[in-house]
C-alpha cells in the first residue's frame, strides 16, 4: 500500500508493507528515493529532567543527554527477543534505515 506524506510543501511517498511483514523485515515503509531508506515509525514518549527511572540511568551510562528531557520508546519483545529491532539493524548495516518519530512536541 502506498500512502503519500507531506513534509513542508513537498510529496513524499511511502511505500507502507503489512504488519505481518513488518515484524520479520524490521520496518514499516520505504521512503522511494534514489537510494531506498527504511523507515520503523515509533511514538515516542517524553521523560522530564527529573526524571530518574532505568532509561534516564542507561542513557547517561553512555554519555547521552538527559538534563533538558528526552524523547524514547521502548523496544518490543516477542520471545525473549528484540526481533523486529534486530531485522531493522540488520538491514542498516548494508541500507539506509532508521527509527522515525512522528512531528508531535512543539516547545511552545
Amino acid at each position: 500500500m502506498n500512502r503519500c506524506y507531506y513534509y513542508f510543501d513537498k510529496n513524499i511517498e511511502i511505500r507502507r508493507i503489512s504488519q505481518a511483514d513488518e515484524n520479520e523485515l524490521g520496518y514499516d515503509g520505504v521512503l522511494n528515493t534514489i537510494v531506498p531508506f527504511y523507515i520503523q515509525f515509533k511514538r515516542s514518549d517524553f521523560y522530564s529532567p527529573r526524571f530518574t527511572g532505568k532509561i534516564a540511568n542507561q542513557r547517561k551510562s553512555v554519555s547521552l543527554p538527559t538534563e533538558k528531557g528526552f524523547f524514547a520508546f521502548e523496544l518490543l519483545k516477542k520471545d525473549k527477543e528484540y526481533g523486529q529491532h534486530n531485522a531493522l539493524y540488520k538491514l542498516s548495516q548494508n541500507n539506509k534505515a532508521a527509527y522515525v518519530a512522528p512531528l508531535f512536541f512543539k516547545s511552545t
